[in-house]
């Protein structure tokens, strides 16, 4: 080691101690022997037993990322279905919301017929009505005006004896 460290001082390359006994080859072999066996007793094993746990945990990890995976496919599976269904049930109350529509239209149409004759049914009863009171109304004016002239043109051309025998006979025709 000296010589190592004054290599600087003498002029050249430095010198190792290559010269290796039995003993420093047995005493290599036990430190190996030794380190391996502490190594095995209080490290290896330790390790082994990391290394192993891990392993469980990635295999449960995947086991479940399967299974979430699986879940997931049925999941969206589901969703589709509902989507289908749903698209199903709204053309479904779409089609019962037009034929209840098409219902509620064709009997509103219905009743305004209904309501439209009624309707044009009293017009007519009350035109009727009304051409009866004014035919007879007429019938009675004219018969009224028929009397009036019918006296004017008497009373024009009839003497008091003809007045009397016409009365007369008028009154024996209505008998």
């Amino acid at each position: 080691m000296v010589e190592l460290l004054m290599a600087p001082l003498n002029a050249g390359p430095p010198r190792l101690n290559t010269d290796l006994s039995h003993q420093m080859v047995i005493l290599v072999w036990v430190m190996f022997v030794g380190a391996i066996f502490v190594l095995s007793k209080f490290v290896w094993q330790p390790i082994l037993n990391a290394l192993s746990r891990r392993e469980i945990d990635i295999r449960s990890s995947l086991a479940q990322a399967t299974n979430a995976k699986k879940i997931a496919a049925e999941a969206e599976q589901k969703q589709k279905q509902i989507e289908i269904d749903a698209a199903v049930r709204a053309r479904e109350i779409e089609a019962h919301a037009v034929a209840t529509a098409r219902t509620f239209w064709s009997k509103l149409a219905a009743d305004a017929e209904e309501n439209a004759e009624a309707v044009r049914k009293e017009a007519e009863q009350g035109i009727a009505r009304a051409r009866q009171v004014a035919e007879e109304e007429l019938r009675r004016n004219t018969a009224v005006l028929a009397v009036q002239m019918a006296s004017q043109i008497l009373q024009k051309e009839v003497s008091a004896d003809n007045a009397q025998a016409f009365t007369d006979k008028m009154i024996d025709s209505l008998a």
